[in-house]
């Protein structure tokens, strides 16, 4: 990679959460899970739930009264949702931590106005859940042993996001951060099924109709802008005759394919990180990838055995398996976005294209070689 401070063809604004490279600042675009312990990770993700916890989550009497029975039940769910995790390269925890901190980043630098009181507070939790229990396989691996339990259990569609569905329930359910006493029923209700749709849509499998879905919503959601507008000019103009002008400010969020593609720009953090996290993310992914096509049997259980025996991969290897990627996925995902928060997609863009830039020039400075 160049060295620190080299200079690039193409330079990004600064923005607020750029001012230092703070790698433990979870508002910092700099914050590398890869770099931190797993009791820093556990620590962030704390902190980036407790700073969303409000009365419309947590019952307002308990959340005043007792606020360190709340901060001990954040932390006791974290621990949970951890435990779970494996010790795959690159699906384990310090993933999950990752996606939940784009997240973090996205709701507090440029959603936050958009959303509900609920949403962030929903969106981080289910970003810390969304990979739970992954064995680093993924469903077209998984889809080989059509025979076994796992299988007949949960489809042959969206198997592994089901299955993390069904872990995240268990957490929840177990939980005393969604127990009775601190969260009400329907509030935790709403959470399982929009966590339950989020998941769904990181299914890479289901990518294309994923984004028909949200493309629809876009749509629908203009239509619904127009008329109101137009309902609201109406009524200022008939208000405004008797000089009683009512004005109101609820938000309402944002619709779940919003969210959705939200969700799936966060699980694909690793190629918008700065580029030496990036790298790394790559180089742990192809270890996940090699195993599944090299584990004796097609065996799930020793895949993550597997990859400790991987070759390291090779530069231009990773290169043209992120490229690739970002060109078919990311980058339309990216300018999609748009819909929902310019100023985000072109952070991501950004991002998206420096990293583009450097894998390039290392894929030339290979070829020269």
């Amino acid at each position: 990679p160049p060295p620190k401070g080299a200079a690039r063809a193409w330079t990004p604004e600064p923005l607020s959460f750029r001012s230092t490279q703070d790698i433990n600042d979870v508002n910092n675009y700099y914050y590398s899970t890869l770099k931190l312990t797993h009791e820093e990770h556990i620590a962030g993700a704390v902190k980036m739930i407790l700073s969303f916890v409000n009365e419309d989550v947590i019952r307002p009497e308990i959340m005043h009264s007792y606020p360190e029975e709340v901060q001990k039940s954040v932390e006791n769910f974290v621990v949970s949702v951890s435990e779970r995790y494996t010790k795959t390269s690159y699906h384990g925890f310090h993933h999950a931590v990752d996606v939940m901190q784009m997240m973090y980043l996205l709701i507090n630098n440029f959603l936050e106005k958009k959303l509900s009181k609920a949403e962030p507070f929903f969106l981080l939790i289910t970003s810390l859940c969304h990979d739970v229990g992954h064995q680093g396989a993924n469903n077209a691996f998984l889809r080989q042993h059509e025979d076994d339990n796992f299988c007949q259990k949960f489809g042959s569609t969206s198997m592994l996001e089901l299955f993390h569905v069904e872990q995240l329930c268990e957490i929840v359910d177990s939980s005393a951060l969604f127990s009775p006493r601190l969260m009400k029923s329907h509030v935790k209700e709403e959470f399982k099924g929009l966590a339950k749709d989020l998941i769904k849509a990181t299914d890479m499998e289901t990518h294309k109709e994923t984004m028909k879905q949200f493309i629809l919503a876009v749509k629908n959601r203009r239509a619904q802008k127009l008329e109101k507008h137009r309902s609201k000019a109406f009524h200022t103009w008939s208000m405004s005759r008797t000089k009683k002008i009512v004005v109101k400010n609820d938000n309402e969020g944002l619709p779940t394919e919003y969210l959705a593609l939200a969700m799936k720009l966060c699980d694909i953090a690793n190629v918008i990180r700065d580029f030496e996290d990036a790298r790394e993310w790559a180089r742990l992914l192809t270890f996940e990838f090699e195993a599944m096509g090299t584990v004796e049997n097609n065996d799930p259980t020793k895949l993550i055995e597997q990859q400790q025996r991987c070759e390291e991969p090779r530069i231009e290897d990773l290169a043209k398996l992120t490229l690739g990627f970002m060109v078919v996925f990311a980058i339309p995902m990216a300018r999609s976005f748009e819909a929902v928060s310019k100023a985000a997609s072109e952070f991501i863009l950004t991002e998206m294209l420096m990293n583009m830039q450097t894998w390039l020039a290392l894929v030339q400075s290979s070829a020269d070689l």
